[in-house]
């Protein structure tokens, strides 16, 4: 049996006061129970002739310190073999992931946060790719101004498919919304006026303000 010295930085205890805990000693119950159930499976995997005995499976797992708090981590193990073939024990390496976690967590509240601005913005937005020029997302204010039935409408449509046939300056729409483009993939972001047309035929003026994100 062998633990490093990193052990006392992790969870609090020192070497020898690790090497004397059970298992179930350094993880939360919830956990223990987890982990019995994956060992013994795996142990059941590496019966089988056809094992993989390089093979080195990670889960995460909740971890106990000495001082009682829990910390995330990420577990990576492997069997040790012995001369008959056998598995006689277990390699592991732990590495916190508490930060990683976190910051996973603090991205998907951000995202979710940004999603609902999105979709409750008053203002129609439409985002769009720059190579194929397809709507591939919106938020209800633009289905609603487009007269759209539905998102599922709004996306897969191009600026030429919601505007006039003619700019103000005659020039015809897609030729001009090439343009544009090009100029907000070199500027970043840019503001014009346009003219776009509903389903219905309808055209109607806006001010447009495309923005590039890389």
């Amino acid at each position: 049996t062998y633990a490093n010295p990193i052990v006392e930085r992790t969870y609090g205890w020192t070497v020898e006061e690790f090497l004397k805990l059970n298992r179930k000693d350094a993880v939360t119950p919830r956990q223990a129970i987890h982990d019995t159930a994956l060992l013994e499976a795996e142990l059941a995997s590496a019966m089988r002739p056809d094992y993989d005995r390089a093979q080195v499976f990670r889960f995460e797992s909740e971890q106990v310190r000495k001082d009682g708090s829990i910390f995330v981590a990420e577990v990576s193990t492997t069997f040790l073999w012995s001369e008959d073939d056998q598995p006689v024990g277990v390699i592991g390496i732990t590495r916190d992931i508490t930060e990683h976690k976190r910051v996973e967590q603090a991205l998907r509240e951000s995202e979710a946060f940004r999603r609902r601005v999105f979709d409750s913005s008053r203002i129609p937005i439409v985002v769009m790719d720059a190579a194929t020029w397809k709507f591939i997302d919106c938020n209800p204010a633009a289905v609603e101004i487009y007269r759209h039935s539905s998102r599922e409408e709004t996306l897969g449509q191009t600026p030429p498919d919601v505007s006039a046939p003619v700019q103000y300056d005659g020039t015809p729409s897609p030729g001009k919304t090439r343009f544009y483009i090009e100029q907000a993939l070199a500027e970043g972001s840019i503001v014009f006026d346009w003219r776009h047309q509903r389903v219905s035929g309808e055209v109607w003026d806006a001010k447009d303000h495309p923005m590039h994100f890389r």
